[in-house]
């Protein structure tokens, strides 16, 4: 706990007993100052009031987790699922006292959580019982967290895939014309999912086949040449919209999410993939076909990695020269995995 001066006055600076910063700003500095000390007389009478407890002997794990979700600030649905997973390390270990909580224990709990869970939910629980007992050796419950060498890290992702001609043509042929469209916006032109739900009929330019979209991370605008396939399917659905209306709306405003929609497409298709996958698919053909490397960074929306790529711009013909000599590989791949379907069938 401090206190800080700025230009328009004083405030106090604190943590609370979660670890977290606060910095208020108070006014003049006997203000800050008395406040100061009232938040230093509560968090001594709070230490004192639990170190009555002698180091969590008499204190046993659900009331331990009881005390823990009453001094949490969370919400009603946060506190009822910490509730019954810190329950179900009692239901584990037993209802011991949390001076008998070890390592040891806790690493049992683990192995057998570990078979039960995906590693992501293994995770999160590990956690919330990494931030639990962090919390009652931080409040004088225990002399120290027991959980500390517990490994909460989330699995990392997949590194992603491109999809083959014949999945593309497995899941288009599954899809409407308006989600068709979504999805060639990102096999096609390398849109990311969030570009695509805020896509608007003024951002395309079908007189000259281009479309301008914003890249989310690198917070610049982009224009992208359209293959004929693309620029027919946005010319399908864009056409009787106003200027600044979405493409891809839900009840007239923008789609946040669109895993619903890929589930009922990768179960008709029998194709698992993620909405990112296409965008990867978009790069690796583009990189097939482009002959400079700045081609596929510039199109995909990403920030130059060197000093020198500052410097490198490719023109948009050369840009458009790519992308229709991807659509043109893009055709054929598709046409060759069509017969090759149809083959496959007439021979069964």
């Amino acid at each position: 706990m401090a206190v800080y001066s700025t230009d328009k006055g004083f405030g106090v600076d604190w943590r609370d007993e979660f670890g977290r910063r606060h910095r208020k700003y108070v006014g003049t500095e006997q203000a800050a100052r008395r406040m100061d000390e009232q938040l230093r007389t509560s968090a001594n009478q709070a230490k004192n009031a639990m170190k009555n407890y002698s180091a969590g002997e008499a204190v046993d794990l659900l009331t331990a987790r009881d005390l823990y979700i009453a001094h949490a600030p969370l919400g009603t649905v946060s506190k009822a699922w910490q509730s019954e997973r810190l329950g179900r390390l009692a239901k584990y270990i037993g209802n011991i006292a949390i001076a008998e909580l070890t390592p040891k224990r806790l690493d049992e709990f683990a192995i057998v959580r570990r078979q039960d869970l995906a590693p992501s939910s293994l995770a999160r629980e590990l956690g919330l019982i990494k931030t639990f007992c962090a919390w009652l050796a931080r409040n004088w419950y225990i002399a120290s967290s027991p959980a500390e060498h517990l490994q909460t890290n989330l699995p990392r992702k997949s590194a992603g895939r491109a999809l083959t001609y014949a999945e593309e043509l497995a899941v288009l042929s599954c899809c409407t014309d308006r989600i068709r469209a979504k999805l060639l916006l990102s096999i096609d032109a390398g849109l990311r999912r969030g570009e695509c739900n805020a896509t608007r009929a003024n951002h395309l330019n079908l007189s000259q086949g281009t479309i301008t979209t914003f890249s989310t991370k690198t917070r610049n605008f982009r224009t992208i040449p359209l293959t004929p396939r693309l620029q027919n399917a946005l010319d399908t659905i864009a056409t009787g919209l106003a200027g600044d209306a979405l493409l891809f709306a839900f009840g007239g405003r923008e789609v946040k999410k669109g895993a619903d929609v890929l589930k009922r497409i990768r179960n008709k298709s029998r194709v698992n993939f993620r909405f990112h996958d296409l965008r990867h698919t978009f790069a690796t053909r583009l990189a097939e076909v482009a002959t400079n490397p700045a081609i596929v960074r510039d199109l995909l929306g990403h920030s130059p990695r060197t000093t020198t790529d500052l410097y490198i711009h490719p023109p948009m013909q050369e840009c458009a020269e790519a992308i229709l000599l991807m659509a043109e590989r893009t055709a054929l791949g598709i046409q060759s995995a069509f017969y090759s379907l149809n083959n496959t069938e007439k021979t069964d």
